[in-house]
């Protein structure tokens, strides 16, 4: 069902609990829509603790036919490695601004999937910044964000997520301090 989802909607949240897959339908519906030619590429921005044993490891074992590029290091190196044809890019949450530029002339890496979007909360840090750039002023992209602990602190950790993946949606406050006076 939540693959399903997924492959339905252009951006959209996946808020499953921890341990019930979002890793592996998120990837499901990327190999369904690629195969249907709905995209092409995939950029996962993840955790730096789950780009390898978690995101990597879920390509290699589940999808075999998918080749992933796992990007860390220098800058350089990072540039070097979104250069590589590959069918997934994997990069951790803080890499985002060193391939932020590139990133923009890659019209073939059409859908992002943002793990942990609840580490976006805020959207006056340079983080948050970076990946509104990404998914909303550049070329036009699917977003898949997931999370199994979208509010940790207030209702109002929800409003920067919304604002990043679905900047459009007509319930939701156009400023921060309406969305507090709201709540």
């Amino acid at each position: 069902e939540t693959a399903t989802f997924l492959s339905m909607h252009d951006r959209a949240f996946c808020l499953n609990s921890m341990g019930l897959g979002k890793t592996v339908t998120s990837l499901w519906a990327y190999d369904y829509m690629r195969s249907r030619k709905q995209v092409k590429k995939v950029l996962i921005i993840c955790p730096l603790s789950t780009m390898e044993r978690t995101w990597a490891d879920e390509v290699f074992k589940t999808f075999p036919h998918l080749d992933s590029t796992v990007i860390y290091g220098t800058r350089q190196r990072r540039l070097k490695l979104l250069q590589q044809d590959s069918h997934i890019y994997i990069i951790n949450i803080d890499g985002i601004k060193t391939i932020k530029e590139a990133l923009a002339n890659r019209k073939d890496i059409d859908l992002i999937i943002v793990d942990e979007v609840a580490m976006f909360r805020n959207a006056s840090t340079a983080r948050w910044k970076e990946l509104n750039e990404i998914l909303n002023k550049q070329t036009a992209r699917k977003v898949w964000a997931l999370t199994g602990m979208p509010t940790p602190n207030s209702p109002l950790d929800a409003w920067a997520q919304v604002k990043a993946v679905t900047p459009n949606n007509p319930q939701l406050p156009k400023y921060f301090g309406k969305a507090r006076d709201i709540l």
